[in-house]
């Protein structure tokens, strides 16, 4: 009974999460029409946070799934890769940040832009490391299917 209440509270706050990552993106999707922000930082903006809200509200199905009915259905095939290394983003994005501050800030003081090189910078590894992580998981589970 415990999981089963603690999976619905995460549930729900993956939705509501899931829910505000749907809301900024559909409030960034905006900067297309805006003439001084470039198309690539649009579009990979907006893939994101696209990418956020779809892996925050189908962890929240699963969550709220298990607390509904009490068994656990595991996601199989190619699904579970996928979802786990496009999250696999905002750790990529959240971890590296205060370090890209800090040398931001040592490399370019008197540059008032020394933060916006550091989200562009930790931008590129949540990136980086959503696209490593998608591709090792899904080799993992090929390898692992093929053992079957």
């Amino acid at each position: 009974m415990p999981k089963r209440i603690l999976a619905g509270t995460l549930g729900v706050l993956a939705m509501l999460a899931g829910f505000a990552a749907a809301v900024f993106a559909i409030e960034a999707s905006q900067d297309f029409k805006n003439p001084h922000v470039h198309f690539w930082v649009a579009a990979l903006g907006e893939l994101a946070l696209c990418s956020m809200a779809f892996v925050a509200l189908g962890i929240s199905i699963h969550f709220l799934e298990f607390a509904w009915t009490g068994r656990e259905n595991p996601i199989h095939g190619w699904m579970r890769p996928m979802l786990l290394g496009i999250g696999m983003f905002f750790p990529g994005f959240m971890f590296p940040l205060p370090l890209t501050l800090f040398c931001a800030a040592r490399f370019w003081r008197n540059d008032g832009r020394h933060f916006y090189i550091a989200l562009e910078v930790s931008i590129g590894i949540g990136f980086a490391s959503a696209i490593l992580c998608t591709a090792w998981m899904l080799r993992n589970h090929k390898v692992l299917a093929g053992r079957r």
